[in-house]
């Protein structure tokens, strides 16, 4: 069985989900064994990487109308007045990331284009993913097994119970090494819209 879910934050590798999903009590609420449904394996969608949120011009593209793209076309270039000036092409060219001023995106550019920003762990979005996988995952079971809805709420519960359990352990104990959260700049409000 293969299940795609979002990752929000670190929160959900903490949680640990697929032990929750196999865990020995719900498992035994279900009206099979889960075993006979076949291995199970989640996959995360991950948040956009540096390269799709911040080099992408599409959305100003999209956002400038023709008056406003006509008067840009005929404004004079000032890449010549640039230290990065690439003579052959006559536009600046360059991977240096000191052409951005703002120090918080020169160390993201810095990290390179598949770059995710870290972000801080929120248990609603971590706990909102989860209870849509869940219901994702008894959608799959249902459809597979011909069995009513009905059939899979004591398993719903159960996993459900769980998690609240396990999000409470791991406030109460929290990791020793806190995921690292970069300082935030004025400069990327536009990008986070």
């Amino acid at each position: 069985m293969f299940l795609s879910t979002s990752f929000p934050n670190k929160g959900m590798e903490l949680l640990n989900f697929k032990s929750i999903l196999q865990d020995y009590r719900a498992k035994r609420t279900l009206p099979f064994k889960l075993s006979t449904a076949g291995k199970l394996v989640i996959s995360f969608k991950f948040a956009r990487s540096c390269g799709l949120r911040y080099f992408s011009y599409n959305r100003l593209l999209n956002k400038l109308d023709a008056q406003v793209l006509a008067a840009l076309l005929a404004s004079p270039c000032k890449c010549q007045q640039s230290p990065f000036f690439y003579a052959p092409l006559g536009h600046i060219i360059t991977g240096n990331v000191s052409l951005v001023k703002d120090p918080y995106l020169q160390f993201v550019f810095s990290m390179g284009s598949k770059f995710r920003e870290p972000q801080p762990i929120n248990w609603d979005d971590v706990r909102s993913a989860a209870v849509i996988a869940l219901g994702d995952l008894i959608t799959i079971l249902q459809c597979k097994w011909k069995l009513p809805l009905t059939a899979f709420t004591a398993y719903r519960d159960v996993v459900t119970q769980l998690l609240e359990q396990h999000i409470r352990l791991i406030n109460k104990n929290p990791p020793s090494a806190a995921p690292v959260i970069l300082p935030s700049s004025k400069s990327c409000e536009y990008y986070t819209k």
